[in-house]
């Protein structure tokens, strides 16, 4: 999809002679106007984006190349993989050239490309080795090889680009292979050139899945999770499991902090064993975040956790409902929706103060397994779909219930209803900074009695500039921080 114009699409398929499904080539095809006509680009690619296919991507300060299309193709003369090369048009493939990506060169050996917010990451692999160089470019003309502390290397299947934000990239880092894998989290600078290592020992799964979210429309807050006794888990090969903690930072992985219920560490199941569908935690509302989890040292079994809310994106957690539930946001935070998913459920729980106080409904089906959780992507909707199953076998029975608090009578929230919420805040109660800002959000206040009712709008922040402190810095590649992080 084309970020800026929605009615230019494309679609990946395959071109195949008459005859046999044999004799076929992968194909990139083209709408410029919304499906109402299709047309052939090229064949012979391995996958295309558009340059412009993230919103906060640039090409130039005038959009000058907004139509610029990067693909992996096959090779000029051979079709092994080794020698598949990156190419770009701007006129739909009526022109193609392929792009120096390294000292003045070309690269073969490409097998992925991918928009990451401000930035297009190439992957290339060498010739006879499954080692990676990644290659990357802000405006889709100029490229760079990323650079990696010595230490750290590159393989195919064992690195994950998470969600990133448009001033750097992230990416983990498989250090520890399967059966209990782990890695590394780095962090790119401003150009997403050079990378340092930010947290070691996150937890991966074999799918290449890591747990780490960061809080939806917030600057620099991330939850993660570590493993506590990593070594144990290198030196058994795996055999010896994981003690995992949650950890969450507010300034983009320069340093972290434990997520804490009255003064007690808190540990969350993240990505690795996602529940539901969709995020795992947070919500389009300012600083709304849900999670299954529990106290204590260590992260437990899913169903020895209970539903924990914050309010404040994840700074301070408060005990919601016992025992695990799936939940979902509606109305951009205003709803709180809970089922419980720990076995057979006859009621439905919900929330209109963030998660203070809830209620209960009861379904019109006892005794229901929950399978999902829904509503719209953007949380807007007042509506939710319940999926549920009964019995088993060849006697099993599926459910879908509708849950709708449209006819509710709160009222549209008026502007008096919002307030000015801090991203973060201080012990003393005074606004905190992150990423270098003091961040704040106009947002419905906990204990509104009203309903937004509106169509999704991302959240515009409004920002005040903080004194640098020490924490505003970050080390230079190829350095890393002293054993007291002053350094």
């Amino acid at each position: 999809f084309h970020a800026k114009d929605t009615d230019k699409v494309m679609i990946h398929g395959e071109t195949c002679k008459l005859g046999g499904l044999l004799d076929c080539q992968e194909t990139i095809f083209i709408t410029r106007d919304g499906f109402q006509t299709v047309e052939k680009m090229r064949e012979n690619t391995r996958g295309c984006i558009f340059a412009h296919g993230t919103p906060e991507f640039q090409t130039s300060k005038d959009d000058k190349n907004d139509n610029r299309i990067i693909c992996v193709s096959q090779g000029r003369v051979s079709f092994d993989r080794s020698k598949h090369r990156l190419i770009v048009s701007d006129d739909f493939f009526k022109n193609e050239r392929e792009p120096y990506l390294e000292a003045g060169r070309t690269v073969q050996g490409i097998i992925n490309i991918a928009g990451v917010k401000s930035y297009v990451v190439a992957a290339a692999r060498a010739l006879n080795t499954d080692e990676l160089a990644l290659y990357v470019t802000d405006d889709a003309d100029t490229w760079h090889r990323a650079v990696f502390p010595h230490d750290s290397r590159l393989k195919e299947d064992a690195y994950t680009i998470l969600e990133s934000t448009k001033y750097s990239i992230q990416v983990d880092v498989m250090n520890v292979e399967p059966p209990n894998p782990m890695g590394i989290l780095f962090t790119s600078n401003s150009n997403g050139t050079y990378f340092t290592k930010n947290i070691p020992h996150t937890n991966r799964n074999r799918a290449g899945n890591v747990d780490f979210e960061k809080v939806q429309n917030i600057q620099g807050i991330v939850i993660v999770n570590v493993v506590d006794n990593w070594k144990e888990v290198e030196s058994s090969f795996g055999t010896r499991n994981k003690n995992i903690k949650s950890q969450i930072t507010f300034d983009e992985g320069r340093s972290f902090q434990d997520l804490t219920v009255n003064k007690e560490p808190l540990h969350l199941h993240s990505v690795t064993d996602i529940s539901n569908v969709g995020r795992v935690f947070s919500s389009p509302a300012p600083g709304l975040v849900m999670a299954i989890g529990n106290t204590g040292k260590y992260l437990k079994n899913y169903d020895e956790g209970d539903l924990y809310v914050s309010d404040d994106a994840g700074l301070t957690w408060t005990l919601a409902i016992e025992e695990a539930h799936k939940y979902e946001f509606g109305d951009q935070g205003s709803i709180l929706v809970a089922v419980y998913d720990e076995g057979p459920a006859d009621k439905i729980e919900y929330s209109l103060n963030h998660g203070k106080e809830w209620h209960e409904v009861d379904l019109p089906e006892k005794g229901v397994n929950a399978r999902a959780l829904l509503t719209t992507p953007d949380s807007t909707a007042m509506k939710f779909l319940l999926l549920a199953s009964t019995g088993g076998g060849s006697k099993m029975k599926h459910w879908a219930f509708s849950i709708d608090f449209e006819d509710m009578h709160e009222g549209k929230c008026k502007d008096s209803d919002f307030e000015n919420w801090y991203a973060l805040s201080k012990e003393d109660g005074e606004p905190g900074c992150v990423m270098g800002h003091q961040q704040f959000f106009r947002r419905r206040k906990a204990d509104a009695d009203c309903f937004i009712r509106e169509k999704f709008k991302d959240p515009e922040p409004e920002f005040k500039k903080c004194k640098c402190t020490e924490k505003d810095f970050e080390c230079d590649y190829d350095y890393k921080k002293s054993e007291d992080g002053k350094e």
